[in-house]
């Protein structure tokens, strides 16, 4: 359980300016009044790591240095502002790779101290959840938080400011971190994500074109109109059994004991390599965009499920996506046609709010420098900060 923040508000913040280099994405972004945008300056290291097929943490924190200053001043132009109208600085403190986060840690430092203005290190995951607040306003509490990244998965309940109950979390494996390496192990590069994403979704649209064409024939031989016949609803028992038919790849679904609200994705990574791996040796070509989308519908249904049937056992009528992988556009369909169906309210980001940026965590830290909250001079990185670090 995190300490709520109190609900008497300090004086407001007219400029806060962000920063974040928790991994490979340098950013600094600059909030007026906590609501307005300002400026959201972002130097992706994408390109540079992809060589290596993944993030190379040296790499990252040169990268960092080089660009952070830049960055600063660029943000600061965007804004229309100077350093002397900046009102608060709030940096990403951890979790992430630790060279890259003090990078950002001591460039905060040395602009709060040289400004003589507060300083805030922030949950690099709160600012993920505060992402939502970018994309849609004042939203209301409670809400059920899945937080979905490349290093995290976890359920929360968010009952206010600063005030969530971590539900359940990952025990192996991020779901983002099985899409990373399941595309490696694939052959499609980096970062797997989007890429796997982008395969499931033509497969999927493909074998409905074809199904549909056949359902069509088919209802012309037996003499029915033509588009007579539909698809069936993803709930539907027959549906299902036709769904199953096309599917190339049947792949695990880990569920755990009853009544947890953990995941585990490792056992589903490992079905994933070992298809590889069987084919390699019976030198069979392996399908990989329905190997994808089988491995995407199974991560996908194991999330939605259980954010639903959390939300059903909690009584909540909200659910907030946020983290990286809620970008995923298979993830952000399920998951709508589910609280669609069961009346839920569904939030979640931007695409471009999703992945790390500066916004997200100024969005974070207005609330909590509001309330009265600092960090002195000794702030540091921490690598490890947990969900329940918040």
């Amino acid at each position: 359980m995190t300490e709520k923040i109190r609900e008497a508000q300090g004086p407001e913040f007219t400029w806060i300016m962000a920063v974040e280099s928790s991994c490979d994405e340098t950013a600094v972004a600059i909030l007026k009044d906590g609501k307005t945008l300002a400026a959201n300056v972002v130097a992706s290291q994408i390109p540079v790591h992809q060589a290596f097929g993944g993030v190379v943490p040296e790499i990252a924190s040169r990268q960092h240095m080089e660009v952070i200053n830049r960055l600063v001043e660029e943000a600061l132009k965007e804004a229309g502002i100077g350093l002397g109208d900046l009102e608060g600085i709030v940096v990403a403190k951890g979790p992430g790779l630790v060279g890259a986060l003090l990078v950002g840690v001591s460039t905060a430092k040395a602009l709060a101290y040289s400004l003589d203005i507060p300083l805030l290190g922030v949950n690099h995951m709160e600012g993920h959840i505060y992402a939502n607040w970018l994309s849609h306003g004042d939203i209301q509490f409670p809400l059920l938080g899945l937080i979905v990244s490349g290093g995290h998965t976890a359920l929360m309940l968010l009952e206010g400011h600063g005030s969530y109950r971590l539900l359940g979390q990952t025990r192996d494996d991020a779901a983002g971190e099985a899409y990373d390496k399941v595309a490696r192990a694939m052959g499609l590069g980096y970062p797997g994500g989007p890429l796997i994403d982008g395969l499931a979704l033509d497969w999927q649209a493909r074998r409905q074109a074809e199904t549909e064409a056949a359902e069509r024939e088919a209802a012309v031989l037996a003499g029915e109109p033509a588009g007579g016949r539909s698809l069936p609803a993803e709930g539907d028992a027959a549906g299902k059994s036709r769904i199953s038919e096309r599917q190339v790849y049947q792949l695990p679904r880990a569920y755990l004991e009853p009544g947890s609200w953990d995941f585990s994705f490792s056992g589903l990574k490992t079905a994933v390599l070992n298809i590889l791996n069987q084919a390699k040796m019976q030198d069979r070509q392996v399908d990989r965009a329905a190997l994808a989308a089988a491995f995407q519908d199974s991560v996908t249904g194991v999330l939605t499920d259980k954010t639903l049937a959390a939300a059903k056992a909690l009584g909540c009528r909200q659910v907030l996506l946020a983290g990286g992988v809620a970008a995923n556009r298979g993830l952000r369909q399920r998951m709508g046609r589910a609280c669609a169906a069961a009346g839920l309210t569904l939030y979640y980001p931007e695409p471009h709010f999703c992945t790390d940026n500066a916004a997200m965590v100024a969005a974070a830290g207005y609330y909590r420098l509001r309330a009265g909250q600092r960090d002195g001079l000794t702030l540091n990185a921490f690598p490890s900060l947990g969900m329940e670090d918040m």
